[in-house]
């Protein structure tokens, strides 16, 4: 079922991009490794419902043959039955959570930049109004007219700097702007520094530079990078960054990152939840055929995962706190699976 399902999305990637793959002439490893890490950005993806899928039709299948009856009338209970599967699956939450959390968003990183390269983009992502990263621990905004994707290379920077009453205090304009890796800040170039009074807020000295390194701007650019990404792309290690960065005044933004982090170990335990609705629907449902099986599967496995999404945007929203939203679909689930438990057990 995973590798189906796997191979069926690769095709639909394979009908879209490589064509353009073979007209950059891309070499065959470059490809197969392309393919492999776009492979390993389907996993979360597919996982709950192979899951669900597999458990439903071993049980339901020892179910039609009357062999969970025979084991039963022997004194075996239905966990006891399921044992391996269950362990398994126990396995799986941990294997789920490494890639919910760390290999699944690099290896989206990877095939992001490859499409990028290959395309012949310049890999920068146009920053709109109001769209900007604000470091709230320093009180200083970054504006961009552009910023690599891939490159980490800023143009058309802006940044404004606040006093702890709110005040103006600095701003800076430059052409460009790059993160020095040896001096551990940013380097601007082309551009000017305008201070401000923070009693009046007028303008009191305004510097012209061709090149000027920053010592107290430290902001990684790939946290910067992760704040301009879609927030089901990023990785544990950038929610946590991000977070870093936020406070308790912008709650609706701080919202949508503890979201992000408490879904991470929700998404991952997801996966015992439905194997336990999958052995409660194929142990305590009607011996049907195989098509009848799967379609209520779908239905089921539909409403958890839009269920999931719902709660996350009410989350989102603030409707609901954070660890609540991440983890009420799952909370939902239990009810109906301890009342088919007790029913089979």
């Amino acid at each position: 079922m995973h590798v189906v399902a796997t191979g069926l999305l690769i095709l639909e990637d394979v009908y879209k991009n490589l064509a353009n793959f073979l007209v950059a002439h891309v070499a065959p490893r470059y490809l197969a490794k392309y393919y492999a890490y776009l492979a390993v950005s389907f996993y979360p993806v597919i996982t709950p419902v192979a899951v669900f899928l597999s458990v439903l039709f071993v049980l339901g299948r020892m179910h039609r043959r009357n062999e969970i009856m025979a084991m039963r009338c022997a004194g075996v209970n239905i966990l006891r039955i399921a044992k391996s599967i269950i362990l398994g699956v126990v396995s799986l939450v941990v294997v789920n959570l490494a890639f919910e959390a760390v290999i699944t968003p690099k290896a989206i990183d990877y095939v992001t930049a490859f499409r990028i390269q290959v395309n012949g983009k310049a890999g920068h992502k146009t920053i709109f109004n109001g769209d900007a990263f604000y470091n709230r621990l320093a009180n200083r905004i970054w504006f961009f007219g552009a910023f690599g994707k891939v490159s980490h290379k800023a143009s058309t920077v802006f940044v404004t700097c606040y006093g702890k009453n709110g005040a103006e205090k600095v701003r800076i304009f430059a052409n460009s702007a790059e993160f020095d890796v040896e001096k551990n800040c940013w380097r601007f170039v082309g551009g000017q520094v305008v201070t401000f009074d923070v009693a009046t807020a007028k303008p009191v000295k305004v510097e012209f530079f061709e090149e000027k390194h920053f010592k107290d701007f430290t902001e990684s650019p790939k946290t910067i990078a992760a704040s301009l990404k879609k927030i089901r792309d990023l990785s544990f290690e950038e929610v946590v960054n991000l977070l870093e960065y936020s406070n308790d005044a912008f709650a609706m933004e701080r919202n949508i990152f503890l979201v992000k982090f408490h879904r991470t170990f929700a998404k991952s335990a997801s996966c015992m939840i439905i194997m336990f609705l999958a052995i409660s629907f194929a142990v305590c449902g009607a011996k049907v055929n195989t098509a009848g099986n799967t379609a209520k599967a779908s239905i089921f496995i539909l409403l958890f995962l839009i269920g999931g999404e719902i709660f996350a945007n009410l989350g989102n929203a603030g409707f609901m706190p954070p660890i609540a939203a991440a983890w009420a679909v799952n909370a939902i689930a239990i009810i109906p699976i301890i009342k088919l438990l007790r029913m089979a057990i």
